[in-house]
């Protein structure tokens, strides 16, 4: 090969790798493992909450965690399983404590917190992919056959990305993690695969989350203001369509003091810089001043990972 196939031909290379690099293909998903709300409901691992002024049951993972050992066991090896992966792994348990005392310490500061459950837990952790589990036991003479439905779930719109059926049989109650992951070894390609794969199409295609942006009472605009030869609306479209993934979102309502927008393609990268929801907001919140010489604060809220909501009000 010549010098100059050889500069080209590492030119390219070098290309390959950063486009690699950029779009996360070097990078695994955060994981975080859920027992399925059936399997809570099933057994009567609920709580009931206030939710939106309405009475909620909803899945109690502590009380998962402390009562049923076949559960708890077979979360511990799913996240045990992850981890020699070399997943990054949100282990369920202290994160449910670590939520409690964030709980509390709002609480005591006035902080509001939005949501069920489920949606604090994973707006606290911000897991990429979250793996649901539910088992059901069945006697094989003196043993017990646990069979299992395992999925991996995107907890952003609630897509599967993978689920898959099995069944094991461990010969004592200390067994059960080993034995379950064992059983994942069968068709621990494929999981991975489409994993992987799936992952790595969102930093192409973004992430899909409902926005909902609201001006409250002090705030010194509305939306159906018009500043220089545009209405804050346009200028609030205007934006979305230059920072969503190829300018796709839905606007469905477009009122004085409330726009919502669904199915916005959320980007993961600028260039090579992680985003996340606050540093868009805040760009939105810039573009709106710079656009109407008004100045005023910002507050984001999120319910879960799939919705965010972002208040308008008066700068102090």
């Amino acid at each position: 090969m010549n010098k100059g196939l050889f500069k080209t031909a590492l030119m390219l290379l070098v290309m390959a790798v950063s486009v690699n690099s950029v779009l996360g293909q070097d990078q695994k998903p955060r994981i975080m493992v859920l027992p399925s709300d059936m399997h809570c409901e099933k057994n009567g691992y609920t709580i009931t909450n206030n939710v939106g002024g309405m009475e909620m049951k909803e899945p109690d993972y502590k009380k998962v965690m402390e009562n049923n050992k076949i559960m708890s066991d077979m979360i511990a090896g799913m996240e045990n399983f992850m981890q020699k992966e070399n997943f990054t792994v949100t282990l369920l348990y202290p994160a449910i404590k670590g939520l409690a005392s964030k709980e509390e310490r709002d609480k005591a500061d006035g902080i509001a917190s939005y949501g069920t459950t489920t949606d604090k837990l994973l707006a606290y952790m911000q897991p990429d992919i979250v793996f649901i589990l539910d088992f059901m036991e069945k006697k094989m003479g003196p043993r017990t056959q646990i069979n299992f439905n395992l999925q991996a779930v995107d907890p952003y719109p609630g897509t599967v990305i993978f689920s898959k059926v099995g069944s094991f049989t461990p010969n004592s109650s200390d067994e059960t993690a080993n034995e379950f992951q064992n059983a994942i070894m069968a068709f621990k390609d494929d999981m991975f695969s489409n994993l992987m794969n799936y992952y790595n199409s969102l930093f192409t295609k973004g992430r899909q989350i409902t926005v909902t942006l609201v001006c409250s009472e002090e705030c010194p605009i509305s939306f159906e203001e018009t500043f220089g030869d545009s209405k804050v609306s346009e200028i609030i479209e205007n934006w979305m369509g230059n920072n969503t993934v190829n300018g796709r979102f839905s606007t469905d309502i477009v009122e004085k003091s409330q726009m919502k927008f669904n199915q916005v393609c959320f980007p993961l990268q600028e260039g090579s810089t992680n985003i996340n929801t606050h540093k868009w907001a805040q760009s939105l919140r810039n573009e709106i001043k710079r656009s109407t010489g008004k100045g005023f604060k910002l507050e984001t809220r999120r319910i879960g990972l799939h919705s965010l909501i972002i208040v308008f009000g008066r700068e102090k």
